[in-house]
Order: C-alpha cells, then sequence, then structure tokens
C-alpha cells in the first residue's frame, strides 16, 4: 500500500508523462524507479527529483533509451510509439482501442474524488446526526443496550453515540478519515453481529440490512482515502511543502 501511494505522488507531479505512457507503463516505471531510489525523507516533496534522469538513463519504452534523452525536453516519445504502433499491427487492431479506453480511465480516476467526496457527504452527516441524538438521549439507549444484552450498557451506549457523533463528523469534513473510519466499521460489525444476525435466517434477509452498507462504506474510505476535496488533502499538500527537519525516515502519504 505505501509503494502505491508513492507512485501515486509521482502520478500528481509527472502528470503528461503518465498520460503519455499510460497508467501500466508510468506505474511499472515508477515501481522499478523507487526500488532503485528508495526514499529516505519525511515529505514527498523531492521523491521525483531522480525521476527523469532515472527514465532517460532506462532502457526500453516505458524509460526513454539514452538515443531519446535530448528529445525528452520537447515531450518526444516517438520510440514507445513506434512499439505500441508496431503492437497495434500484430494484435488485429485491437490495440487502438485501448489507447482511446485509456483517457477515459485517467478522467476517471481524476475524478475519483466525486464519488468519494459524496459518499463521505452522506455517511457522514448521517452518522453525526445519529451519534447526536445517542448522546442526547443516554438513558433511553442504554435501555436499548440491556434490553439487547450488551454488556456495561451505559458504557457501551455512550461509546457507540460518541463514535457515531464524532466519527461522522471528521469524515463529514475529511479530516483523519481513515482513521476515523476504522471505529466506525467496527461499531457497524457490533451491532450486525449482536443485533442484527439473531433476526436474519438466510441470505435474503443479510442482504437487506442497512449495517453492511454502511461497514462497506467505510471499509471503502480506510483504502480509497477522502479525496481531494478534504481537509486531510489540504493538510497534506501543506506538509509536503514544509522542509524537512531532522532524522530522515520513510515518507508516508497521509491522504
Amino acid at each position: 500500500m505505501f509503494v502505491w501511494r508513492q507512485i501515486e505522488a509521482l502520478r500528481e507531479d509527472f502528470p503528461k508523462l503518465a498520460q503519455l505512457l499510460g497508467d501500466g507503463g508510468f506505474y511499472a516505471a515508477a515501481e522499478k524507479y523507487l526500488r532503485a531510489n528508495p526514499s529516505t525523507h519525511t515529505s514527498l516533496e523531492r521523491l521525483g527529483r531522480h525521476f527523469a534522469p532515472y527514465l532517460a538513463e532506462s532502457p526500453g519504452p516505458a524509460g526513454c533509451t539514452r538515443r531519446s534523452r535530448g528529445r525528452r525536453a520537447g515531450g518526444d516519445f516517438r520510440d514507445r510509439e513506434l512499439v505500441r504502433r508496431g503492437m497495434d499491427r500484430s494484435s488485429g487492431g485491437n490495440m487502438p482501442v485501448i489507447e482511446r479506453i485509456d483517457p477515459v480511465v485517467s478522467k476517471l480516476r481524476e475524478a475519483e474524488w466525486v464519488p468519494q467526496l459524496l459518499m463521505r457527504l452522506f455517511v457522514g452527516y448521517f452518522f453525526f446526526e445519529t451519534g447526536w441524538g445517542k448522546v442526547h438521549n443516554l438513558d433511553a439507549m442504554t435501555e436499548r443496550f440491556e434490553g439487547w444484552g450488551i454488556p456495561a450498557p451505559g458504557f457501551t451506549a455512550a461509546l457507540s453515540g460518541y463514535t457515531e457523533l464524532i466519527g461522522g463528523a471528521l469524515v463529514l469534513v475529511g479530516l483523519l478519515t481513515r482513521l476515523a473510519s476504522i471505529p466506525l466499521v467496527i461499531n457497524m460489525l457490533v451491532a450486525l453481529l449482536v443485533v442484527k444476525m439473531k433476526k436474519v435466517s438466510g441470505l435474503d434477509d443479510f442482504v437487506e440490512l442497512d449495517e453492511p452498507l454502511y461497514a462497506l462504506s467505510f471499509f471503502w474510505l480506510v483504502f480509497s482515502g477522502p479525496g481531494k476535496a478534504s481537509l486531510d488533502h489540504l493538510l497534506w499538500r501543506a506538509l509536503r511543502r514544509r522542509p524537512a527537519t531532522g532524522p530522515a525516515r520513510p515518507a508516508i502519504r497521509a491522504g
């Protein structure tokens, strides 16, 4: 997961190169570069400082050859294009279809922040609202938890309510999104296993429950992150611009 986050950072720093090479070619070249040049800085700002020279020295179409190094400043990847056209002739014309699909996939990747934002706004506000109701009616929630046979009903009712209230608010604004999503996943799993599963008699009953969908929503946010329209993204960009101070450590990308 860490390597993929570094590759995404390189992709943001070299968008034109990523478009020219395509996702597969760029990711392969970036992975080889990271293995040959492991990061030693707390910030990813200087992660790609040797990327261009590395590609210039690397053989093959994914990295320009020495012979094409002088043409790279003008963005001419003729060697790579010749190889791709050769593949077109040998594959019966399938490659042009892939080439037409590649820009669409790239655009969808660039717009990934839209579903991330919509998901955060929906589940974040919903759980903030339900958490608000629970913490302002803890006596009734404690009685319900006691009726469900949950141990320490007063404590667990308060814990569940504040988890939804605080976690929902953090997810809503996109702050510490991955971290906040983990207890919300656990909260939904506990509700599912302790309360809801008692009434489930088959797969049809299970898929009609709300808790698995909410758990999967937060589980997705743990892996995908909050997206560009979030406080996490703004904080990460600010941290990347700060000069590294103190002992060098491997860079970790948060959002």
